[in-house]
């Protein structure tokens, strides 16, 4: 802001003169961490999927043809640049209702929870459905989308999956540095804004076994509430085709 030196002037018209350069001055509103991603192009919006209060009443049959629908609606949404990552939480889980997660190009919670309602098997009651605020911490790793290249890879019927591990905690400096120590495992990270996952970070290792995992995360300090998730996705997560 440039300063203008005035002489000395009537205590009346100095007030005059101070009033009306301060009423011209525009302040610009300061910008909230979420606001300042959304600038910078890192904002997006995860969706996290939970098993539905109508899973126990569908039939087996009905379940599988619901399955079906939802690969089909989770394949429409990876034939577009929308859908950047998914993939289903499997094995023994820290949160049973736990059934897959994905991370969209959009800072629209309210859409994403929208759109990911229509899947034939959120509309069932099957799944539940919860959107909210992701900030990426460094550059995704996992575009192109993984399910684009599922896709391709199931019509060459060389399609591919393999596991990987996801781990969250508190966010903060203590699990920050936690995750430095394994920058190099990292495929997908950042901090989670709303939801299940409130004020937790999020990132996506390169290791197949929950048991490696938690030999990465060995010395971590227990206030951090580290979680380890095994998860599912297809190799292209980490750039191979």
């Amino acid at each position: 802001m440039a300063f203008r030196t005035v002489a000395l002037l009537p205590a009346l018209a100095l007030a005059a003169a101070c009033s009306s350069t301060s009423s011209s001055v525009a302040v610009e509103p300061e910008l909230s961490p979420y606001e300042m991603a959304v600038r910078d192009g890192h904002a997006y919006t995860m969706a996290v999927m939970r098993r539905g209060a109508a899973t126990d009443v569908v039939s087996p049959s009905e379940m599988g043809d619901l399955t079906r629908a939802h690969i089909d609606f989770t394949q429409g949404l990876a034939d577009t640049d929308y859908l950047l990552v998914s993939g289903p939480f499997v094995g023994e889980r820290v949160e049973s209702s736990l059934r897959s997660l994905a991370i969209v190009d959009s800072t629209d919670a309210r859409g994403t929870r929208e759109r990911f309602c229509t899947d034939p098997a959120a509309e069932a009651g099957v799944l539940e459905i919860e959107a909210f605020p992701f900030v990426a911490t460094q550059p995704l790793r996992a575009m192109p989308s993984i399910e684009r290249a599922s896709r391709a890879s199931q019509e060459s019927g060389q399609m591919t999956l393999r596991p990987y591990v996801i781990v969250d905690a508190t966010t903060g400096p203590e699990f920050d540095g936690t995750l430095e120590r394994v920058a190099d495992l990292i495929l997908l990270r950042g901090d989670c804004m709303g939801g299940s996952f409130e004020s937790r970070t999020i990132a996506v290792l390169d290791c197949r076994t929950v048991s490696e995992a938690e030999s990465l995360m060995a010395g971590s300090s227990p206030a951090d509430g580290i979680r380890i998730h095994p998860w599912v996705s297809t190799v292209s997560l980490t750039g191979m085709e």
